[in-house]
């Protein structure tokens, strides 16, 4: 188990510290907290949100590891449970604690579609349970019906894949539904994949003006993107 706050009263007394601590403790993790939400409520992935919580630890002079520990306080508070699921999960402030990341997205998970999505990646990817590609698939629908745009591009991801499922038959025309799906909520991710999908014809028909159309709003995209989605275009049409 992790050690939590040994001397508390240290940590906020110290006159030599560094850190500018806000005034009281929940104002210390209510601004990261709201970062956490918004970018979960913009869909975004574990890699970008754990990168603009640490740039909000750099900018204000704060150690991750009292953030760790200022949220662990709290850790009866649903408000706090699934941003200390993802600190236990990415090692921010702490060693990374799958078992106790699965705990507190589980908490969070019967109210809010981010927290089913994050605990459908912990079913997928066996973080802090054992892997579970059926367990997943049911938590990303769920998260989905409410409009999680990243459950539904790890839906189409499943329905392409199978994601080694003993239940879940690979439907390509359902990938390529629920990556559509994402991809008109502005997914970034499922862009890409909506386009690689009309590119390619998965799931669809085959369409290289769609394709270019999708896959130019993705983040990899570049002009190299250009150059095969035309050289296809010639060697189809020409």
């Amino acid at each position: 188990m992790v050690n939590i706050l040994n001397n508390t009263n240290e940590i906020f007394e110290n006159e030599e510290s560094k850190t500018n601590l806000p005034s009281s403790t929940t104002e210390l993790i209510d601004e990261p907290l709201q970062i956490f939400n918004d970018m979960n409520n913009r869909f975004e992935y574990d890699e970008a949100i754990t990168e603009s919580v640490n740039k909000w630890l750099v900018e204000h002079k704060i150690e991750d590891k009292l953030l760790f520990e200022t949220v662990y306080t709290h850790r009866d508070e649903l408000k706090y449970a699934a941003f200390l699921g993802f600190l236990f999960s990415r090692g921010i402030g702490c060693k990374i604690h799958e078992e106790q990341a699965f705990k507190y997205y589980k908490m969070k998970a019967d109210n809010w579609a981010a927290g089913q999505f994050w605990l459908g990646i912990c079913h997928y990817r066996g973080i802090g349970t054992a892997k579970n590609a059926d367990k997943s698939f049911s938590w990303f629908m769920t998260a989905a019906a409410q409009g999680e745009s990243r459950a539904m591009d790890w839906l189409g991801y499943l329905y392409q894949c199978g994601g080694n499922s003993s239940n879940l038959k690979i439907n390509k025309r359902y990938a390529a539904y629920w990556y559509g799906k994402a991809a008109n909520l502005g997914n970034r991710s499922a862009q890409s994949n909506f386009g690689t999908c009309y590119e390619l014809g998965i799931g669809l028909n085959r369409d290289l003006h769609e394709a270019l159309r999708w896959l130019q709003r993705a983040p990899e995209f570049t002009q190299d993107t250009v150059i095969r989605i035309l050289r296809k275009y010639r060697n189809l049409y020409y």
